[in-house]
């Protein structure tokens, strides 16, 4: 049907990033999508529209199953989480506790990232590398006989989306451990004016507050040998939920964020579904807005720390709201 000024009832934007579709509802109960596009005339009709002082509405909100929890935190069933009284820590130097602290938000890094520090990051291990096709279709969809050419295509496919998931994934990492740790200090703490940020399973899954348009997802990570241990690839996650057993002293506790291109996560200039020689165009990850009083429970000093520092952390919790908070120095200073 031909848009005409007259019979335009309504034009809204669509959901999902770089989306340059508009969604225009008709007097006569039709709708059309139309290209926000010059050359397409159906759009020149609706920039004659809005002139006449009419105006575009935002999208809809994102929508989801009636019975969805409220949390933005989601139980995932590939993921094991411990209880909610479970300590975590998250150790940091002094620049990302002020920047956690000034944008009231968490960092979130790409899965494609963690790689440049752990070449086994969201990859699969040997033997799984080493799987025929025809093996890897059965594994997952049951021992059912396939043509070659939908065993090529299933591979190729289940390929791509491995490696889709990998860079389109955000990942947030804590420590289970019910005291300090002497190398997450080391390793993360990353100068000796640091501070541990010391909460709980529960604070974090609170802290992340009411859906809007993501979810996330929190479990503990599954420390394999890489050379001999396989991990069933039916969901996309478990390359990510693995590590390798070099780091099993970690006990770490991840968060995910898929980035399904539709979210408030980036800005729309944001490429989306990128992989390979593209990768550098993507943001390394996010800062995640969370509640920072459902967050802290305390903020731990490092033990190397000059006898100052402690002062000008308690300034900085006094500074963004959050004086209140209790700011204790390492126990391991006796």
């Amino acid at each position: 049907m031909t848009i005409s000024i007259e019979n335009i009832v309504s034009v809204e934007k669509q959901r999902g990033r770089g989306s340059n579709t508009l969604k225009v509802t008709l007097n006569s109960d039709q709708i059309s999508f139309v290209p926000e596009c010059d050359g397409n005339k159906d759009y020149k009709v609706i920039k004659q529209w809005l002139d006449m002082g009419n105006a575009i509405s935002p999208p809809p909100p994102k929508s989801v199953a009636d019975d969805r929890p409220k949390s933005a935190y989601i139980t995932h069933p590939n993921m094991t989480i411990p209880n909610d009284s479970q300590t975590v820590w998250r150790y940091m130097s002094f620049d990302q506790f002020i920047s956690l602290l000034s944008k009231e938000a968490l960092w979130f890094s790409r899965g494609s990232i963690l790689k440049n520090m752990d070449p086994y990051e969201c990859t699969l291990p040997e033997p799984n590398l080493k799987t025929d096709p025809q093996e890897l279709l059965s594994k997952i969809f049951g021992n059912s006989s396939f043509i070659q050419e939908d065993v090529k295509r299933f591979f190729d496919s289940h390929r791509f989306g491995q490696e889709h998931f990998r860079v389109n994934t955000l990942v947030n990492c804590w420590n289970l451990l019910d005291h300090e740790s002497h190398a997450m200090w080391k390793v993360y703490g990353k100068q000796h004016n640091c501070v541990a940020l010391k909460s709980s399973v529960g604070s974090l899954k609170k802290s992340f507050g009411d859906y809007t348009d993501y979810d996330v997802h929190i479990g503990e990570i599954n420390y394999i040998d890489y050379s001999k241990d396989s991990i069933d690839e039916s969901n996309y996650f478990n390359a990510i939920m693995h590590k390798t057993s070099f780091y099993s002293s970690e006990r770490e506790l991840r968060c995910l964020i898929l980035d399904d291109g539709d979210n408030s996560i980036f800005s729309n200039e944001e490429p989306y579904s990128v992989g390979g020689e593209d990768e550098h165009k993507l943001s390394p990850g996010a800062h995640l807005t969370c509640s920072l009083d459902e967050l802290i429970n305390e903020i731990v000093i490092g033990p190397e720390s000059d006898d100052w520092f402690k002062g000008l952390v308690q300034d900085a919790m006094i500074k963004y709201g959050m004086g209140h908070k209790k700011v204790s120095a390492s126990k391991m200073l006796g």
